[in-house]
């Protein structure tokens, strides 16, 4: 009788953390809306030049959470921007891998939802002399959890080129930011 306790109970420790475990990781496929902006000026002599882009974003990402609240995620995703440089349209696309800090606020059906990091983008094609691009990313949203194996979220985020700094190819007051709106399929794994 006491093994079998012993093996009931250590039956039960095992499912437990196992699914505790498994419901640390969720995966997201990720569809979304992105608009870019552009200034640049290559002299305070020149007037400074604008450009506007817009385009679809698709991507994947997977996550780990480390409390019910504190999450990490990171995949890739594709975007491809429209730019109209002079009324000419431009079709670019671009790979991105973000890396991302998140924090639901509460736990609710309905949650404040608020992500923060960095995304390496491929080279851009905006410059003379393109370079693989460090962005920073910042994300407020809402999660909706309906039930425990599925979560969806929309959140539109903010996100800055802060690398490669100007050099001499770039003129030296570029900037450069997009804005997205994503909305995510978590899937608990």
């Amino acid at each position: 009788m006491k093994v079998f306790k012993k093996s009931v109970l250590f039956c039960l420790f095992f499912v437990i953390n196992r699914t505790e475990a498994q419901s640390r990781f969720a995966i997201a496929p990720v569809v979304g809306f992105i608009q870019v902006n552009i200034t640049s000026r290559n002299s305070f002599l020149n007037p400074a030049s604008h450009d506007r882009g817009y385009g679809p974003l698709v991507g994947i990402l997977g996550y780990y959470s480390f409390t019910s609240k504190w999450s990490v995620s990171t995949g890739v995703n594709y975007h491809q921007i429209h730019l109209k440089p002079n009324e000419k349209i431009e079709k670019r696309g671009y790979w991105n891998v973000p890396i991302l800090l998140n924090y639901k606020a509460i736990h609710h059906t309905f949650a404040p939802y608020f992500s923060v990091g960095t995304i390496i983008a491929t080279p851009s094609t905006y410059r003379p002399n393109p370079s693989t691009s460090l962005d920073i990313i910042l994300g407020t949203g809402l999660l909706y959890k309906p039930n425990s194996r599925v979560s969806w979220i929309i959140q539109p985020q903010y996100q800055k080129e802060v690398i490669p700094r100007p050099n001499n190819f770039i003129p030296t007051n570029y900037q450069s930011y997009k804005i997205s709106l994503q909305v995510q399929a978590l899937f608990h794994l």
